[in-house]
């Protein structure tokens, strides 16, 4: 039975190093499948109602600075996939990403 590693990616700061831990436990663990999970709030989540009035442009820009912070990490992910050769027992298995 192989093992699973499930990076949690919840800070594009922090990805890199998540995906870092990631590929020395695969080193210790040849044949590890690796998924990634990113989930995002939804920005009106993040406004009590006490605090202010959350204007349609305040959620775009909150929106927008999410799917920035998506993005980055997105591009962590795949930088990590790439970096790892494709003979590697920790390339074997598939890629996932999850909106």
């Amino acid at each position: 039975m192989s093992a699973r590693v499930l990076a949690l990616l919840l800070d594009p700061a922090g990805a890199a190093g998540c995906l870092d831990a990631v590929a020395g436990a695969c080193r210790a663990l040849p044949g590890a499948r690796v998924s990634g999970l990113h989930v995002r709030a939804d920005p009106a989540g993040a406004i009590m109602p006490t605090e202010e009035v959350l204007t349609a442009e305040r959620q775009a820009a909150m929106a927008a600075e999410a799917a920035r912070g998506a993005a980055a990490i997105r591009s962590a992910w795949e930088w990590r996939r790439r970096a790892i050769p494709r003979r590697s027992p920790a390339r074997r298995g598939r890629s996932r990403w999850w909106r």
